[in-house]
Order: structure tokens, then C-alpha cells, then sequence
């Protein structure tokens, strides 16, 4: 059963990258200044281009997220996305 419009999980999204999308993927755990351990994840585009995503509370990504996603990455993902010219791109029915 296809997720409503935008609302793709962090695996989801990082499996396409790395199998469709050509990216790397690596995740760990790291610490903050206060000694508190957070989950990380960092995705690289084959062109050298990054995000870290920090933290596991990122259940559901919404579209605005899917599209920050594809900009730092340069890469367009198949499923809906707002794009930072709050234009819709994609299948709303993926």
C-alpha cells in the first residue's frame, strides 16, 4: 500500500538513493557536547554533495523535507516533493 503524498521514511528514502539514485549512504552514532548519543545519517550525492540527518525522530518525511533532501543532494527522487519554490514535483500517489 502506497504512503500518502510526502510521507516516505528516512529508509525509504535512503535505499532509493543509494540504489537508484547512485548516492552512499553511512549511519553511526555520535555524541553532543552535553555526552548525549544521537543516531546520523549521512547521504552523498555521486557528484560529492552531502546532508546529515540527525536524530531517528525523522519517522515520516513530509514533501517540504523530501525536497530540502533532493536540493542538497541535486538529485530528484521519484515520490512527491515541494520544491524551494513551493512548486510540486513528482507522484502525489507514491
Amino acid at each position: 500500500m502506497a504512503a500518502p503524498f510526502g510521507l516516505k521514511s528516512l529508509d525509504a528514502y535512503v535505499t532509493w538513493a543509494v540504489t537508484e539514485g547512485g548516492c552512499k549512504a553511512q549511519s553511526g552514532i555520535k555524541s553532543d557536547a552535553r555526552g548525549k548519543v544521537h543516531n546520523i545519517t549521512r547521504i552523498t550525492s555521486p557528484e560529492g554533495k552531502s546532508v546529515v540527518v540527525v536524530g531517528s525522530e525523522l519517522q515520516k518525511l513530509t514533501a517540504t523535507y523530501l525536497g530540502y533532501l533532493d536540493r542538497r543532494l541535486g538529485i530528484k527522487c521519484p515520490w512527491f516533493t515541494i520544491d524551494e519554490n513551493n512548486e510540486p514535483h513528482g507522484d502525489r500517489r507514491s
